[in-house]
């Protein structure tokens, strides 16, 4: 049998030489924190349906949701809990599922399957979060006080203050938050409605289409 090649300690040294330094060119693509997290990303899907007990919310809105969540690719657990009067479940994802992805698909479904789900039951809310939140944090805030009603110094934020901001080179995202959105009470005669011939569903049909718009 022939004698096995041998290899000299000069080749082992330039082989060692050659990927110490295939290393250090690759050093500044590895990603660096301050305090790594070891929390995955996760989408929380929320509810409220008032004066319902946590068995008809489980039968009614949670059990059904949950089963058409897990199907979002990406989900590695899934949790939920239902209570007296609200209901939230809780996904989460895999490292590499992308959370904007999981939350437009949650979105979908949710929209898909609402008119399924029974009368009394507030629109689900859907909240993301990501192991990178504190990353997120807004760079700066301002405080906005004025003699004025909360929604009246929104919407002058809105009109006045953003616009200008956003011609800021470098700024990616303004948010403003602080007013309750207001809230429109249809009042309506039924002796009125049915003299005319209108029901409760033309309305809703009529108050919807105008907002699809």
């Amino acid at each position: 049998m022939g004698a096995s090649p041998k290899i000299s300690s000069f080749t082992i040294i330039v082989m060692f030489f050659c990927m110490a330094l295939a290393g250090l060119a690759f050093l500044p693509l590895l990603p660096v924190k301050l305090s790594p997290s070891w929390t995955l990303p996760h989408i929380t899907v929320s509810y409220k349906m008032p004066g319902s007990s946590s068995r008809i919310i489980e039968m009614e809105v949670t059990s059904r949701l949950e089963s058409m969540l897990s199907r979002i690719e990406g989900v590695k657990e899934i949790e939920s809990v239902s209570g007296n009067g609200e209901g939230y479940i809780s996904l989460e994802l895999d490292k590499h599922t992308s959370v904007d992805m999981a939350r437009f698909e949650a979105s979908t479904i949710i929209r898909q399957t609402w008119h399924d789900l029974p009368e009394g039951l507030s629109y689900p809310v859907i909240t993301a979060s990501t192991p990178d939140d504190k990353a997120m944090r807004p760079f700066m805030s301002y405080t906005l006080n004025a003699p004025a009603s909360p929604v009246f110094v929104q919407r002058y934020a809105e009109e006045q203050l953003k616009p200008r901001l956003s011609r800021l080179a470098g700024i990616s995202k303004i948010e403003i938050i602080g007013a309750t959105p207001m809230e429109w009470q249809l009042r309506y005669d039924s002796r009125q409605l049915s003299a005319l011939g209108i029901t409760i569903a033309d309305i809703q049909e009529a108050l919807s289409n105008y907002y699809n718009k």
